[in-house]
C-alpha cells in the first residue's frame, strides 16, 4: 500500500478518502519517500539479495490514517466502518498482507555505508509509519492554505549550494513562497548548505546526491511533481577548499585550471551529469521548462565587438568545450523529445558566497589579510563582470517568460582588466597603500585567453531585463559581506593590531589612538564598514 507526499490516484490517503466503507484492520504500508531512498542506497551498494518487505516500521489501519488526516487538516469525511465479522472473513481468506516484518531490512539499513547513506539522503533509522502518515497531512494542509495549486511552482536545482545556485535559491524563497524548491547537491569543496538563507522553510528541501545518479532524479522529479528544473550543477571551475563565503544546471564543474589538470572530471559532470538530469526530464515528461546554465567561455577569443547567440561556438579550454557539449545535449533532447529548454550564457559574475579561487574574493581575502594580490602576467586580461543578483533576476525572467529552445547571454558592458579590479578593491580596503606595493608579478598561464567577447542581451533585453547595479556598488556589497562572515572576521582577528590599521587606513581622532580603538571587540568591523560607506 503506497503513501505518497503528494495526493494521486495511487496514493493510499487520497484512495480511502473516496471510500463509503472501510476497515478497521492493522496493515503494514510503504511510504515511498521514506523507502525509495533505502532501495536505492541497497541496490547502488549490491551487498545485499534476497526479497525483503519493503515498507516502515509499524502498522495502523484505514480509520487512524482518516483521524490523523482529519486532525492535521481540519477536514471530516463521512464513512461506515465495516463490521467486524467482515473483517475477520477478510483476515481469514488471506487476501491482505496485514502486518509485516520489517527485522529483515533493518538489518539491511544498519550496514549502508556512510557515503552511500549521504549519496541517497537515507534515514538513520527506518521511520514509523504513523509519524511519517503525520507529517505527509501536515504537509499537505500547509500547501492547501498558503497557496493555489494551479499558480504554484516546483522547481528542481542542482547545485543549489553553490555560490549562484544559492543566491538563485534565496532570492525565488523570498519573493515567490508559494514554490517549493528540492536542492539536489553533492556538497563537494566549492558548496556550503549554508549558503541558503531559508532552508527551514516548509518549501525548500535539499538532496545531498549525485546528479549522475538517473533513477534518483527521476524519482525526486515525481514525487515532487516537478515544473521546472535549473541546472546549475557541475564541475566548476578549481574547487579548492571553501575559505571564503561570497559564483540554471548549475552543479556543473568549473575552473580553467583545473580543466587542464584534470579535465576528465569535467566530463563526468558536465557532460554525463547533464545528460543523465535530461534522461530523468524526457522519462518525466511534465517539465513546463528546463534552464541550462552555460558560459560565455563557449564562444571564440576576440579583441572587440559582441557575440550574439547564434556565433558558431569554439571553445578554447577542456572546461568550455565540455560546457558547449552540454549545451548541444539539451538542444538535441529539445528537437529529438520535445524538452521545453532555455540555455542560458553567463558571463564571469561576482557577489556572495563566492568561493576563494576566484578573483575578486582572492584580491579581497589578501587584501584584508595583508598580504600581496598575485598577477598572471601583466594583469591586462580583460573580462565582463555582472553582479549576482542581476544575474538571478535574469534567470527569474528566464524561467516565467523565456521562450523555449532560445539561448539568452546574461552579461554587461563592464569590462575590467585584472589589474583594474586590484586597483578598485585596494582604493576601498586600503586607500592609503600604493597599487605597486600591494601586488606581486608571477608567470602568466600558457592558456589563459587574452578576452572573452561581450556578449549582446539583446534577447534577454526584450523580456524586459536592465542591470541595476553597477560594479561599484556591487563591489562595495561584496565586500561589505566579508564583515558578516564569522570564519573571516576570526581569521582577520589573529593578526596583530599594525597589520589590521593598514588594512583599515582610517583614523578616530586626536584622543583616540587607533590600536586602542581596534583592541576593543568588533572595532575593526565597524572601521571597515564606515570605510565602504564612505563618500
Amino acid at each position: 500500500m503506497p503513501i505518497y507526499d503528494e495526493p494521486s490516484s495511487r496514493d493510499l490517503i487520497t484512495k480511502i478518502l473516496g471510500y463509503q466503507k472501510i476497515t478497521s484492520m492493522p496493515n503494514s504500508m510503504t511510504v515511498i519517500s521514506d523507502i525509495l531512498p533505502i532501495l536505492l542506497a541497497l541496490t547502488h551498494e549490491g551487498k545485499m539479495g534476497g526479497c525483503v518487505n519493503a515498507c516502515n516500521k509499524g502498522w495502523i489501519n484505514h480509520e487512524s490514517i482518516l483521524k490523523i488526516h482529519a486532525e492535521k487538516t481540519g477536514t471530516h469525511h463521512e464513512y461506515i466502518l465495516e463490521p467486524l465479522l467482515e473483517q475477520n472473513q477478510r483476515l481469514a481468506a488471506k487476501r491482505s498482507n496485514n502486518v509485516l516484518s520489517t527485522d529483515k531490512l533493518e538489518q539491511w539499513l544498519k550496514i549502508i555505508s556512510f557515503e552511500t547513506r549521504k549519496m541517497y539522503n537515507v534515514p538513520p533509522e527506518l521511520p514509523e509509519l504513523s509519524t511519517s502518515i503525520e507529517k505527509i497531512c501536515t504537509q499537505r494542509a500547509l500547501k492547501h492554505v498558503t497557496s493555489e495549486p494551479s499558480d504554484a511552482r516546483s522547481l528542481l536545482v542542482t547545485g543549489g549550494c553553490g555560490f549562484i545556485g544559492s543566491n538563485f535559491i534565496n532570492y525565488w524563497l523570498k519573493n515567490r513562497p508559494a514554490d517549493n524548491i528540492i536542492n539536489v547537491d553533492r556538497l563537494d569543496a566549492c558548496a556550503n548548505p549554508k549558503n541558503i538563507e531559508y532552508a527551514n522553510s516548509p518549501n525548500y528541501k535539499l538532496v545531498v546526491a549525485d546528479i549522475n545518479n538517473k533513477d534518483l532524479m527521476l524519482y525526486l522529479m515525481i514525487q515532487y511533481n516537478i515544473t521546472h528544473v535549473v541546472h546549475f550543477a557541475g564541475k566548476q571551475k578549481g574547487n579548492l577548499p571553501y575559505l571564503w563565503l561570497v559564483s540554471v544546471h548549475f552543479l556543473v564543474q568549473t575552473h580553467v585550471d583545473t580543466s587542464f589538470g584534470n579535465s576528465i572530471t569535467f566530463t563526468e559532470s558536465n557532460i554525463f551529469g547533464t545528460h543523465n538530469i535530461l534522461e530523468a526530464s524526457r522519462v518525466y515528461g511534465k517539465l513546463h521548462k528546463f534552464v541550462y546554465t552555460s558560459t560565455d567561455e563557449v564562444y571564440e577569443e576576440s579583441q572587440v565587438g559582441d557575440c550574439h547567440e547564434r556565433l558558431v561556438l569554439n571553445p578554447t579550454n577542456p572546461y568550455a568545450a565540455t560546457k558547449a557539449a552540454a549545451e548541444f545535449l539539451v538542444k538535441s533532447y529539445g528537437e529529438s523529445f520535445k524538452l521545453p529548454y532555455c540555455i542560458t550564457r553567463i558571463t564571469n559574475v561576482y557577489g556572495p558566497y563566492q568561493y576563494i579561487e576566484k578573483v575578486i574574493p582572492t584580491f579581497v581575502t589578501a587584501i584584508l589579510r595583508g598580504e600581496k594580490m598575485t598577477i598572471h602576467g601583466d594583469g591586462k586580461q580583460a573580462r565582463n563582470y555582472i553582479y549576482v543578483d542581476d544575474t538571478v533576476k535574469a534567470l527569474e525572467l528566464i524561467l516565467l517568460k523565456g521562450k523555449p529552445k532560445m539561448i539568452y547571454n546574461i552579461g554587461t558592458k563592464n569590462v575590467l582588466t585584472v589589474l583594474e579590479i586590484a586597483d578598485i578593491l585596494l582604493s576601498i580596503i586600503k586607500p592609503d597603500t600604493r597599487i605597486d606595493d600591494a601586488i606581486t608579478y608571477v608567470k602568466g598561464r600558457d592558456f589563459t585567453d587574452c578576452r572573452y567577447y561581450s556578449v549582446a542581451t539583446d534577447a534577454l533585453d526584450l523580456l524586459g531585463w536592465t542591470e541595476q547595479i553597477s560594479f561599484n556598488e556591487g563591489i562595495r556589497k561584496t565586500i561589505e559581506c566579508v564583515l558578516t562572515l564569522k570564519d573571516v572576521e576570526e581569521d582577520i582577528a589573529t593578526y596583530k593590531p599594525d597589520r589590521v590599521i593598514c588594512a583599515i587606513g582610517r583614523t578616530h581622532g586626536i584622543d583616540i589612538p587607533t590600536i586602542d580603538y581596534l583592541e576593543e571587540p568588533g572595532k575593526w568591523r565597524e572601521n571597515l564598514h564606515h570605510n565602504l560607506m564612505a563618500p
